[in-house]
């Protein structure tokens, strides 16, 4: 919608109605500066700061509803009750920037990247729990390479003890001293998945102070780790000074690696502590900082359903508008008949009242006038006569895939139509930007759930708004350039009536 520094800059002054001479009070600049920033004809000066005070400025004089709900449509994220005030400053930031495109493509691979995910080892030859020499008190290691070579030297340690750890991880060092090493990375790989199958868990605290690009990264690198159900992701939402990093890996009552910097200073000094009173202390430390932390993420196995169920019952519970993208029919279109065909067996019978509720729910966001999206895929006519349409999280209920009959896909074809005829609050748009196998829901102010169709069966609850925003723009943005009401309702139909004939020419 807005492309040029100017023309946002133009928006956010007249949706809080901010004058020229009050804007360049606020950030010491000449008006006759501001109007020329807003008509295009000057740039952001170089010698003097403008984004940052800028975006302070705005954030904290949008306030009313009505503009929080302008400035969500225009950015593409949630309303800005739901974030601190530093939050909101970097948001309006980022979108001033222009970095909205590159928060959007990020997604995109992350997802992309997602749907075709298989719990694949890397082909290394796992490292032997050897025991390793007990050292002194301390043992020193200088630059990346050394880094390696604790770390590695650090989790052969526990790898040799046997026994099931809790990792404290934390890091907001850069990570090329992980990546720059294809053999060191793989390697990683396998002594961390050796030490989950020892029955270890591992608690790591992210650095969102990445940009989207880098935080979606690092959480792609660990999901051959999140699908094991191991690990717990936090994220601390006081902002640092970005002067100072510092990296802490501890095995409380074994050992610890401790390390700091500033920039990516080379030759940086890690240190591989044995002293068990020093690890106590490092574990203390890490306890305090984990206490002002939030989770980033929730992770769902098919292990854990009981807390899944309360993460899409909080889901219902709260009020916004909704986004669902799913590659396959949603809850809120499933087919009466595959609801009755399911309640036969015990499982099918859980899985039904499951999608009951889930479709109540959505309905009621309708009847309070919140917006729902739905973001459909459309399979082939071949596909859906061949009855390969998943029923969503029936493997993980039942146990099983559940598939779609042909005639109850059509039914579902019809549930959607009628919607847009009785309700302007609810939107379908189709779209093949979603990619294959991911379902997504997002509800504003409670955040993102995000799972695959096939196996490995995992769930994720994001909540951390940066994220969650990032998502729930990416899905505004493939539903943005869609058709109209009146366009999607015919493509449906035609839609429809191909799977119909087809149907008629089988029989």
């Amino acid at each position: 919608m807005y492309s040029a520094l100017g023309e946002k800059l133009d928006f956010l002054m007249k949706l809080t109605n901010t004058p020229n001479s009050t804007l360049a009070r606020a950030l010491n600049f000449d008006p006759s500066y501001i109007s020329r920033i807003r008509s295009g004809k000057r740039g952001v000066p170089k010698n003097q700061p403008f984004i940052k005070p800028a975006s302070s400025f705005f954030a904290k004089s949008i306030k009313e509803d009505y503009q929080q709900k302008t400035l969500m449509e225009a950015l593409g994220f949630a309303p800005f009750s739901s974030y601190s005030p530093e939050e909101a400053e970097r948001l309006i930031a980022e979108w001033l920037l222009g970095s909205g495109g590159e928060r959007h493509e990020s997604v995109g691979r992350f997802l992309a990247s997602f749907s075709y995910y298989e719990p694949k080892v890397p082909a290394v030859p796992a490292p032997r729990p050897t025991p390793v020499e007990k050292l002194g008190t301390a043992e020193y290691f200088y630059g990346n390479a050394g880094k390696r070579k604790a770390v590695e030297k650090f989790l052969t340690m526990l790898a040799a003890t046997g026994e099931p750890q809790t990792l404290l991880l934390y890091s907001d060092e850069d990570m090329s001293w992980l990546v720059e090493n294809p053999s060191f990375f793989k390697k990683w790989c396998v002594m961390l998945q050796t030490l989950l199958s020892m029955g270890s868990k591992i608690k790591i605290i992210h650095n969102i102070n990445r940009n989207i690009g880098e935080m979606l990264e690092a959480i792609e690198g660990w999901t051959l780790l999140y699908f094991s159900g191991a690990i717990e992701p936090y994220y601390c939402p006081k902002v640092r000074d970005g002067i100072f990093s510092r990296s802490m890996f501890i095995a409380p009552g074994q050992c610890a690696v401790l390390a700091s910097n500033v920039g990516s200073t080379p030759g940086a000094l890690n240190i591989l502590v044995n002293d068990l009173e020093a690890v106590s202390a490092l574990e203390s430390e890490y306890k305090s900082f984990l206490s002002i932390c939030r989770p980033l993420m929730r992770i769902f196995t098919a292990q854990s359903t009981k807390p899944l169920m309360a993460s899409f019952s909080d889901f219902y519970k709260e009020s916004g508008n909704i986004i669902l993208a799913h590659s396959d029919p949603t809850f809120l279109t499933l087919p009466q008949s595959a609801l009755k065909r399911l309640a036969a067996t015990p499982e099918g019978n859980r899985l039904s009242r499951i999608f009951r509720r889930s479709k109540d729910s959505y309905l009621q966001a309708l009847k309070d006038g919140f917006s729902v999206t739905e973001i459909l895929r459309l399979p082939s006519p071949e596909r859906i006569t061949g009855e390969s349409i998943a029923l969503p999280m029936s493997l993980m209920i039942t146990g099983q895939t559940v598939f779609l009959k042909a005639e109850e896909y059509l039914e579902h074809i019809d549930a959607v139509l009628t919607l847009m005829l009785e309700n302007e609050n609810y939107r379908a748009v189709i779209s093949d930007e979603l990619s294959e196998n991911v379902n997504i829901s997002v509800r504003t102010c409670f955040g993102v759930i995000l799972y695959h169709s096939s196996l490995p069966f995992a769930v994720f609850e994001l909540s951390e708004p940066n994220l969650t925003a990032s998502f729930e723009e990416y899905l505004i943005r493939a539903s943005g350039a869609s058709d109209s009401r009146d366009q999607t309702q015919k493509k449906l139909l035609s839609h429809k009536k191909a799977v119909e004939k087809l149907l008629k020419g089988r029989t």
